[in-house]
Order: C-alpha cells, then structure tokens, then sequence
C-alpha cells in the first residue's frame, strides 16, 4: 500500500490557473475521493498524480519518494476514465492484457494475471467478447480489471460510474468499495456526485477553482463545514442573509435576515455586531410540524412543494420574502398557499461571517 501527498502543487494552462497550490495527502490503503463542481481542478490533480501533466510549480510523493520528474509508466499508477477508453477493436482479453504485453510479460504471466483479474470483477467467460457486445456495467469492469491486472500502486478513477445508469450506479458503488477493501489499494477517486463521494470515501477533499476548500471524512464535511462554499455545495441547504444584531458568546449569535431572526453557532469568522453574514442550516433540519423548544422559527406561505417520493421538498416565503425549504413528510405535507410555521435548533444553524 502507498502513501501519496501533493505539495503546493500549481498547474496553469496559459493564464488559467487549474490547480492554486494545492496540498493533501491520502494515507495508505484509503479511498480518497476528490469532490467538487465541473472545472474546479478535479480531473487535472488526478492527470498530475498520475504523471499525464506535469505541474508548474509543486511536487508529487509516493511513500516519501518524489515521484514528479518520473514518467506515468514508472509511477506504478492505474486510471480508469470517464468514458472507459477500451480498445473497439481488441476483445475482453486483450484489453484486459493490453498493459502486462507493453511490460514484455510473459505469456504464462498474462494468462494468470488476467484470469485472476475477470474473475476478481466477475467477467469469466466473456473474454471473447468486443466491448461493444457488453452491456456499459460489464464494460466498466473489465476497465477495471484492466486497471486492477497491473498490479498498480495506486488505483485512479475519474468519474467511472457516471455512465451507468441510477440503479447499476449504486451497485457499482458497493461492489468497487468491497473489492478495494479486499484488495488495499490505495484509491484516488474523482466524482460531482456527493452523493456517490459520501457513500464511498474514507475521506474527502472538496475542491473549488482549483483549491482544497477542506479535507474530511465523510462526517465531518456533511456535519462540520468549515467553508461557506462546503456547506452549501454538500447536502440540500437553506441560506438566509442577513446581519449580527447580538453577540451572545463567542459561538453563539444572533442574525437578522428581512423579518427572520435567527440564532446559530459561528462556523467561520470573526463574530461582531453589524458584520454581514450567511446562516446555512440542511434542509432536513428544518421541521414541519415544528419541533417543540426549537429556539428558530420561520413563518410563511407554501410557495413551492414538489413531491419526492419518500419526502416533499416545501419552500415557504416570508412577508419580506425570505425563503426558507424543509424536506417534510408526505403524510403532512402543507399544500401551496399554505401558511405554516419552520423551526430550526440553533444547534443545525450554521453562522458564516464575511471576510
């Protein structure tokens, strides 16, 4: 298993700069995962990782080794991609085997590695097969076991559930973190599905225009953000802007947000009177019926209540039109027009004072 660690790594394309310094480490044998919106540097850190870009500034070790002037093929990395990348042309086996033949193995060797690696992602007997007589799941395995057969140190994956369908995805989901863990490979993964990136990772580093906004098990960047940008990229959310009008101790204040008045603790900056500020509290966390000797309330009327299944997305609107959402039980759903009461516990209102 290897320990990998950027350090203050910069990419720039031009005068776009992809990657600000960017520095982490993913200790030996973790799934790590690299979480953030469509071109915050997500892909180009995995490319620099694997050797396929060089960095213009920083550095890249493996178990303490700087391993940035060496080429992609002396890193001991495997990448599976988005879109796959198999060979149209080569049936299951060769692509499978298409890696160990550039290292000039043997054919005993190949034969053995890539036996091992269909049956370890359940395609024995498909090793005839063209990829295009595959269905997308059974594709991305044998991606995988292309990837898995080289016996790699560390094992890459840029978004390779995106194309599969909801369904297959969660399988997929499942069946990759069991055979990680059975294997210990050290696993970098790169996803915008927070979802998919909460399910699977030890921990997570969210990314946003090409830097660490914070680094995390899965917990801590759901529960304790540390950015305004993490709380409310993670989870479904509601933000009220408004002012500090009290100071209560040094965590806890008071914002007024139009005729909302809130309390919450300080998640980051420096709490005063008069300071701008942002309260984010997860949608779940805001209750219809209300909670009784929950200290937040939010009167309005039901502007918009969309049906979800197993909850019902409710926005109410206050008179100064401040807009508050709640994910509430289909068995009391308010209906439009409605006009009802939110509470919240200071304790899920999260304060993030302006710089």
């Amino acid at each position: 298993m290897t320990k990998v660690a950027l350090d203050n790594v910069v990419k720039r394309f031009g005068r776009f700069t992809a990657l600000d310094h960017v520095s982490f480490t993913v200790e030996s044998g973790e799934i790590f995962t690299l979480l953030g919106p469509s071109g915050c540097g997500k892909t180009t850190t995995l490319r620099v990782i694997a050797g396929f870009e060089n960095p213009d500034e920083g550095k890249v070790y493996f178990d303490g080794e700087d391993v940035t002037p060496l080429k992609p093929y002396e890193r001991g990395t495997a990448m599976v991609f988005q879109n796959y990348a198999l060979w149209p042309h080569m049936k299951v086996y060769d692509n499978v085997a298409y890696g160990l033949k550039i290292r000039k193995l043997s054919p005993e060797e190949i034969r053995r590695r890539v036996k091992w690696a269909l049956e370890l992602v359940g395609l024995s007997g498909l090793e005839d097969r063209y990829p295009h007589q595959l269905s997308g799941g059974q594709q991305q395995r044998v991606a995988l076991a292309r990837a898995l057969v080289v016996e790699p140190r560390v094992l890459l994956l840029d978004e390779p559930l995106s194309n599969l369908d909801a369904h297959l995805r969660l399988r997929m989901r499942e069946e990759l973190v069991s055979l990680q863990k059975r294997l210990g490979i050290t696993t970098i993964y790169v996803t915008h599905d927070q979802e998919e990136a909460l399910s699977i990772s030890d921990r997570i580093a969210v990314m946003n225009k090409g830097k660490i906004e914070q680094v995390g098990t899965p917990e801590e960047i759901y529960n304790k953000p540390t950015t305004l940008f993490t709380a409310t990229f993670i989870g479904r959310v509601t933000v009220i802007e408004g002012v500090i009008t009290k100071v209560i101790d040094n965590a806890l204040v008071e914002l007024k947000g139009g005729d909302v008045i809130l309390r919450g603790f300080i998640a980051s900056g420096t709490p005063r009177p008069g300071a701008r500020a942002k309260a984010v509290v997860k949608m779940e966390n805001i209750h219809y019926p209300p909670e009784p000797g929950e200290a937040n309330r939010i009167t309005g009327r039901v502007v918009v209540s969309m049906y979800l299944g197993w909850r019902v997305h409710v926005t109410v609107e206050t008179r100064e039109g401040v807009r508050a959402s709640a994910l509430v039980s289909p068995r009391n759903a308010p209906k439009r027009g409605d006009i009802i009461e939110l509470s919240i516990s200071p304790e899920d209102t999260l304060i993030f004072v302006a710089d």
